[in-house]
């Protein structure tokens, strides 16, 4: 949840940097529209990649504390 709210928090200042000639800025409409599209493709990669990865990392998690209980039943039962 945080990172999705970071990578919103990015997005609005990076799209806050594209202006548009009429307010002094150095692109058109089109370009802006284009960038626009591209960096909301990125960010929507990102937030599959992020999920993907936090997938993982839950996985491997839960994973080493089910070894890591067998291990200290296992002495405990010694």
């Amino acid at each position: 949840m945080i990172y999705k709210l970071q990578n919103k928090l990015s997005f609005s200042i990076v799209f806050f940097l594209y202006r548009i000639f009429s307010e002094g800025g150095n692109f058109s409409r089109e370009e802006i529209e284009i960038y626009r599209k591209k960096l909301e493709k990125t960010a929507g990669q990102i937030d599959k990649g992020e999920t993907v990865i936090l997938k993982e990392m839950e996985k491997l998690e839960k994973k080493q504390l089910e070894e890591a209980t067998k291990i200290i039943n296992q002495f405990q039962e010694r």
